[in-house]
Order: C-alpha cells, then structure tokens, then sequence
C-alpha cells in the first residue's frame, strides 16, 4: 500500500512492524518512464511512428535505505537529478514506489511544490479546511486554526479571497501555515529555504527552530550546506539515485562540495584526461596540474583560526606576461566572502611555455565552523581577450572544524562582554 499523508500509525509498502523510529525506508527503487526526445524532422517523425512506446526509463533510485530517528532533524542533500525530491514524494504517498518498504510513525506533513494540494477557484478559508483534512485533522479543528493560520501567514482579511487571485509568496505563506498548525508528526520539506521573500525566509527559519525545540521530526531537502549544519543531526547524501554517503552533517557538506568540484572539472574545456590532468581551454593560456587547500585536519578539514593553505602546480602552455593570483573564497551557498589578486612574483614577468609553477597562498582564517570553497585564477596582461590566464573554480571544498552557531554569520570574531549591576545608577543617568 502508498502511504498517504493524514493517515496515523504505520504507513508501509510491507508486512507492518513495530520500530522506534519515526520513519524507515528499506530497498527503495523507483524508475520513471521520460518521452524520447525524436525531433520534428522526417527522422523523428519515422520514429514516432514506428517506436512502440516512445520513452526510456529512468531510474531514480536504486536500493535506499536509511532510518529517521524521533525528533531527528534529517538532511537530504544531493545534486539536481540525484533523487532527493523523489525520496519525499514516496514518503509522502504523492507516487508509488517500484520496490521496497517505507514505515513511518504518524501523520506526514508534506511541504513539496507551491501550490500542490490548493484549489484556485476556492476561498483561502475553504482551501486551509481542505488541506488541513488532507493532513489528518478534522473540519472542526481546522476551522478552530483558521485565525492562527491567516496570522502566521500573514494574510490579513483574505480568508474569504479565491487562492486565484493570491500572488505567489501568498500561496506560499499560506500553505507553509497550514502544515505548521496542522502539527504532524513528520514533516518533509522540499527546499523551503530557498523560496520566498527575506521576511517568510526568516519566519521559516524561526519554525524550524521552534520545530526543533519541541523535538518534532523533520525531513529536509536542501542545497544548502549552511542550513544543514545548522539545522540537521544527521544528514544523506545522494548521487545518481543512490546513497553517496550518510552521517555527521560535516562529513555530508564535505563531500558534497567535492561532488560539485569534480563536476566542475568535467565542464566542457576542463575535461580530466585519463593523466588526471585538465587539458588547457583554446582561450587559456597554462593548465592545472593539480589544486588543494590544505589543513592540519583530516579530508580537507582546517582547525579555527589556522591560515588556510592553498597550494597547485600550473604547467604553462602559452607566453604569459605581467602575471597575478586572483583569490575567491565563498561558503556553501555560493556567497563571495572575500576576493583579492596579488602580484606572483615582481622579478619575472614573463613566463614561458613547458615551465611550471607552483603557486602557494595563506589566507586568514576568520571562518566560522561551516563549508567552503575556495577558487583561484592566474591573471595576465592582455591587449584583447580575457585576462584570465588559468583557473581552477571550487578549488576544493574545504571545512572549518567545529559546530555551527545557530543563526550565526560566517565570520567569527573574538569578543568580550562585561555585565554588571545597574540597581545603584542614578535615574538621571539611566535616563
């Protein structure tokens, strides 16, 4: 049987069991059925005609398995097409799935897609009634949640509008509302962080905190590494519709910044060859040999407040003149923190083809605990054309050991605070 949300006690594809955790997925597999992709010319026409079924399969994922504790905080990260919104949608009961067992302990509240489950031609009052049904409350109750919906939401007297009429960021605010007040016991999250305005991205990040406070179970999909580390106990990475990895949120965000590397450097005109070098681009004019950024811990780890050490070898395949290191140091969610270039060496400014070049660097290191990335460019001079002479993008995902502040920036700064008794100041002074 699907699982359907709304629906209390176990929800399986298999024989019911008795489990302390909130959700467990055994040997899950789903493929999808896709359209093949013919074109319009006579040739597509001919296969159209003569191609049975027209599709390809494709497979999402391919034996998942994994456990959700109670009152766990589980991140799913992955890249586009590895299959995290597919894991969701199964748990969820919104598709079947091929093979497997899913077991979940309670109600499931999804927060997939704007809009999924929503009546246009319904008022707000009757869609909230609706969707809160759908999640496993009564008529009765919902009606009695309908202020604190609209509230939360922020909505003011639009509980008589048609959901037609609701621009997009209304829609929204209004559905995120209705999961919360319809308080399940699991909740599934589809990128929720990554929609909206600055003021319903703070208010999310208020209720995932209060969720956490009130040891709720959360499902959260994600592309972002901060939020993970921040928010999650434990997170799942995956890759082609498997399991890539599974465990501490830092080893999780480490190894999914060096996915995103590795895919970086298989872009078109930075194929790896077989040496394990990258080939220079026509418009390049040196190659990398090999990039790292090193640090006293393990994979890619560097202690707070220790320099963080970047070190490659460029092999020149061009003239270069008048040459500079451009540094570029960005978090998990791909924001610049920090960006600088430097004069390589005063003494030669010409560099010629076969010679390599090892370039050290020493960056200060203000980070807080999180993932980054750190990339690097040689510039030279140009008379026309792009400056840029090599350069190795996302170097390598690196992290700053150590556990996140929650709702703390990126930067950590050492500070002192003094508190002491006020009671004797004079009420002049205080005012």
């Amino acid at each position: 049987m699907t699982p359907s949300a709304g629906t209390a006690g176990w929800l399986c594809f298999g024989p019911v069991a008795v489990h302390p955790d909130a959700v467990q997925v055994r040997d899950l597999t789903k493929t999808f059925r896709v359209p093949i992709r013919t074109g319009d010319g006579v040739r597509g026409r001919l296969a159209r005609r003569f191609e049975r079924s027209g599709k390809r399969e494709l497979r999402a994922l391919d034996g998942v398995s994994f456990d959700v504790r109670k009152g766990e905080f589980f991140g799913v990260a992955g890249r586009n097409g590895s299959g995290k919104s597919t894991v969701l949608k199964l748990i969820a009961g919104i598709h079947a799935a091929d093979g497997g067992t899913i077991k979940v302990a309670g109600r499931v509240g999804p927060f997939l897609e704007l809009g999924v489950g929503f009546n246009p031609e319904l008022s707000a009052r009757e869609n909230i009634v609706i969707n809160g049904v759908m999640l496993g409350r009564t008529p009765e109750e919902m009606m009695e949640r309908l202020a604190p919906v609209m509230e939360f939401a922020d909505l003011g007297d639009f509980a008589e509008a048609k959901l037609k009429h609701f621009s997009s960021g209304m829609r929204l605010r209004l559905g995120f509302s209705v999961m919360v007040q319809a308080d399940p016991d699991v909740y599934l999250f589809d990128e929720v962080m990554s929609v909206g305005d600055a003021a319903y991205q703070q208010k999310a990040s208020e209720t995932f905190s209060d969720l956490k406070d009130r040891g709720k179970t959360v499902i959260l999909v994600t592309h972002s590494m901060p939020a993970i580390e921040q928010l999650c106990d434990r997170a799942m990475l995956l890759e082609r519709g498997e399991i890539a990895a599974i465990g501490a949120t830092d080893d999780i965000t480490a190894r999914y910044l060096e996915l995103n590397r590795e895919q970086a450097e298989r872009r078109p005109g930075g194929r790896i060859r077989a040496d394990g070098e990258v080939p220079v681009s026509p418009r390049l004019r040196a190659r990398v040999a090999s990039a790292c950024v090193r640090g006293r811990g393990e994979g890619g780890r560097v202690d707070p407040g220790e320099p963080i050490s970047l070190e490659g070898v460029v092999v020149i395949e061009r003239p270069i003149r008048g040459t500079r290191l451009w540094l570029e140091l960005r978090d998990a969610q791909g924001t610049r923190l920090f960006a600088d270039s430097a004069r390589l060496d005063g003494s030669r400014r010409d560099l010629a083809p076969g010679e390599r070049l090892r370039v050290r660097a020493a960056v200060e290191n203000r980070l807080a605990p999180g993932s980054y990335t750190l990339s690097w460019a040689i510039m030279h001079t140009a008379p026309t054309g792009d400056p840029v002479a090599v350069s190795a993008i996302d170097t390598r995902g690196f992290r700053v050991a150590g556990k996140r502040v929650p709702r703390g920036g990126p930067v950590s700064f050492k500070y002192e605070v003094d508190v002491e008794s006020a009671a004797d100041e004079p009420a002049a002074a205080r005012r």
